[in-house]
């Protein structure tokens, strides 16, 4: 007898979507049950979140308390340098206004000594003696008082210049006096506010590790009391178990059972007996659909001629 393949593999393939659809609707039916009577349960934890202790070295205290007092630092710094900048720039000024004001003086007594030897020379020649020694010897005097009046305003400058350096070198070193001072109470500060962030840090850490060791004991207690609901259950499981297998389903349960048997029974009664046998026998997840009624339907397929 010749065997048709492609028939026997349609029919496996219609096996297999019949039995597909027997269990989506068995899952269905447990679904539906699931919804109607929920069991009591109590979530695996409180969910509770701990906090992580802050952890951080030595190195990294010195650098957040350089960066949070570093600013007001700089800001004294620049204004001290803007202060003396100011006062120098003044003083600049100063020393360029007596230079020009020298300048302009030594320019006057240069033109009043030309003046000078101007009229000396016309009164040698209003007196006849323009061709003598006379004329020389009053221009060379002339040029003599000259050279005293600008070497006396050079000097007079220098003085005036001198003084206004030196107050230039005080402003500079009050300045430089100024900034090792700031550094030193910087450095100072620095360490005053390393002590004080390490001990906001243990504050800090002391209260998480407190609120955790809190979180530890509710855990702790709560698991103690999921233990003993779960204890309750697991008994009160294994009563309802016991009575329904002495006195069988009840109610909204019995109905769905019922539902349940039905969709498997129309499913293996459509199988030859020995097969649907062989099959019941294999499925195990059979079992926990039909409860009770896999037996039933075991000892149905069995009767079944």
């Amino acid at each position: 007898m010749k065997i048709d393949i492609q028939k026997v593999t349609t029919l496996n393939e219609s096996k297999k979507a019949s039995k597909r659809d027997m269990y989506d609707q068995l899952q269905s039916l447990q679904d539906e049950y699931d919804r109607e009577n929920p069991v009591p349960t109590m979530p695996e934890t409180l969910g509770l979140t701990k906090l992580e202790v802050v952890s951080k070295t030595d190195e990294e205290i010195e650098s957040q308390a350089k960066e949070e007092l570093r600013p007001e630092v700089d800001e004294k710094i620049a204004d001290k340098k803007a202060s003396v900048e100011r006062e120098i720039s003044k003083i600049e000024d100063e020393k360029i206004a007596n230079e020009k004001n020298s300048d302009a003086h030594i320019s006057a007594i240069e033109e009043d000594a030309d003046e000078d030897k101007k009229e000396a020379r016309l009164n040698a020649v209003d007196k006849g003696v323009a061709n003598s020694s006379i004329p020389d010897s009053v221009s060379e005097e002339i040029d003599t008082l000259k050279d005293m009046d600008v070497q006396a305003e050079i000097d007079k400058l220098t003085i005036k210049q001198e003084t206004l350096d030196a107050e230039i070198d005080t402003y500079q070193e009050e300045l430089d006096k100024a900034l090792d001072n700031y550094e030193i109470r910087y450095a100072q500060e620095v360490q005053n506010h390393i002590d004080k962030l390490k001990a906001q840090l243990k504050d800090t850490n002391d209260k998480i590790i407190k609120y955790n060791n809190e979180i530890d004991k509710k855990e702790s207690a709560y698991q103690a009391e999921r233990a003993k609901f779960q204890e309750q259950q697991k008994q009160l499981k294994a009563e309802q178990e016991a009575y329904e297998a002495e006195h069988g389903y009840s109610g909204y349960k019995k109905d769905n059972y019922e539902r349940r048997y039905t969709v498997a029974l129309s499913y293996y009664d459509d199988l030859p007996k020995a097969t649907a046998l062989e099959e019941l026998e294999r499925d195990e997840s059979l079992k926990q659909y039909l409860g009770l009624y896999y037996d039933r339907l075991r000892y149905y397929l069995m009767m079944k001629k």
